[in-house]
């Protein structure tokens, strides 16, 4: 694991998502997920639920660690 500081992440990025709708800080957590190349994006945030299109997964703590268990 590459430690990351949130200034690394371009304000450009975070803009594209603020643009499809994202609020400011969900915004920068989805810029962070597209910039680190994540494969995953685990959370219980409602905002991120309904969301398709985006260059990682979405998915709830339950069902990840239901998939990696199983």
């Amino acid at each position: 694991m590459i430690p990351v500081e949130d200034w690394q992440v371009s304000y450009e990025l975070g803009a594209k998502y603020q643009a499809m709708g994202f609020k400011a800080g969900d915004a920068f957590v989805a810029a962070l997920g597209e910039w680190t190349d994540a494969d995953y994006l685990i959370t219980e945030n409602r905002h991120f639920m309904d969301r398709s299109r985006l260059p990682f997964k979405i998915t709830r703590i339950a069902a990840f660690i239901s998939a990696m268990e199983g």
